[in-house]
């Protein structure tokens, strides 16, 4: 775990074992999914005609 002499973590020990949950998003990711909902289909539309 922690040495406290170095004031580092040995090698190959995460300071937080369990980490974050697998599947688990940032919540920007979520604010950005919420305002695009509903919207992928306009959006991709408008993409094909500008390109």
């Amino acid at each position: 775990m922690f040495n406290m002499t170095s004031g580092r973590f040995e090698a190959g020990r995460s300071g937080n074992p369990n980490g974050r949950p697998k599947g688990a998003r940032n919540k920007a990711t979520i604010v950005v999914e919420s305002l695009l909902e509903g919207e992928a289909e306009a959006l991709t539309r408008r993409a094909i005609e500008l390109a």
